[in-house]
């Protein structure tokens, strides 16, 4: 390239990397032209003075300072990134499941209270009453009657007295004795029954109340048998062979009779041989008794005896 020689002093020629790029000025001290070569090549002047080149991709400065690569701007930080827009967050509305009251529990389901007891909801709690018969707080409860029922007393024969083979020796006395259970404050009204093999008595005084059961009276002065029940509380006796003396067979007994008792009575049930010889168990027909229900059933007992059982037992009044 030719310059005029005008301008020679003031040319300042570049070479790009594919063209000449040529900055002169027209006079010292006048506005600069730049010539710009072909498309690619650009005049870079420092603050220094010196002139970069383009060498294959690796810029050097003139003074050989290496330049550092230019930061590629953030895009999203950059003047020409777009605005974050926040979506506002839609917060899901609350809703409050209904309050729901669970029923209280029977407290009676499965009950708290003794088997022999009743179950009561009272406002949630567990009332527990012992049923009839039974006493207690109601969580536990004993049967008032047991130590009652199956109260009995034997007179086995022990060996025959006569030829005729009705009398036999045995036992002078005996006696069975149990306490009524339940508050020493409650009158009870008591049903009992009696069954056994007997030999019938007369008795005088007192009051008859139905065959073989005598409240109260006196025993005849002979050698039949005396078979007698009593009770402490209210004092009380009752004889329980009621008839006539001076027979030679027995009778096979069962029947029922209601007596009263305080709780903590005791019962005793006592017979008396008189000499030691009784009428052995042998009916009208010289054939022995059987009590069906009673032992020894289905066997027959050799004497007589009495068994008492309770059949019910509630609270009563004076």
């Amino acid at each position: 390239m030719v310059t005029h020689s005008l301008f020679r002093q003031h040319f300042v020629p570049v070479m790009g990397f594919l063209g000449l790029l040529g900055v002169f000025c027209l006079t010292p001290g006048c506005s600069c032209i730049a010539i710009v070569g072909p498309a690619g090549f650009s005049d870079n002047t420092n603050t220094q003075g010196g002139k970069d080149r383009d060498s294959y991709g690796t810029k050097e400065s003139v003074s050989g300072e290496e330049e550092s690569e230019p930061v590629a701007e953030d895009a999203s930080t950059g003047p020409e990134a777009e605005p974050v827009v926040e979506e506002p967050v839609t917060e899901e509305p609350t809703v409050e499941e209904p309050t729901v009251e669970e029923e209280p529990g029977d407290p009676c389901d499965p009950s708290p209270c003794d088997p022999n007891a009743t179950c009561e909801n009272q406002n949630g709690k567990a009332v527990c009453t012992c049923k009839p018969g039974f006493s207690g707080d109601g969580f536990r409860c004993e049967d008032i009657a047991a130590t009652l029922d199956g109260l009995r007393w034997e007179l086995s024969c022990t060996r025959d007295w006569d030829e005729y083979d009705t009398v036999c020796f045995c036992p002078d006395k005996t006696e069975a004795k149990n306490t009524l259970k339940g508050s020493s404050a409650t009158l009870y009204a008591i049903t009992l029954r009696f069954r056994g093999v007997i030999e019938t008595k007369e008795y005088t005084g007192g009051t008859n109340d139905g065959k073989y059961w005598q409240v109260g009276g006196t025993p005849a002065n002979d050698n039949w048998n005396v078979y007698r029940l009593t009770i402490s509380n209210p004092p009380q006796t009752y004889y329980i062979n009621r008839g006539k003396s001076g027979l030679y067979s027995c009778e096979g007994i069962d029947y029922s009779k209601t007596i009263q008792a305080y709780g903590g009575a005791t019962f005793t049930l006592y017979a008396d041989s008189i000499e030691g010889r009784q009428i052995k168990n042998l009916d009208t027909n010289k054939q022995p008794i059987k009590v069906p229900g009673v032992k020894p059933d289905p066997a027959t007992y050799n004497g007589q005896f009495v068994q008492m059982d309770v059949v019910k037992i509630e609270q009563t009044t004076p």
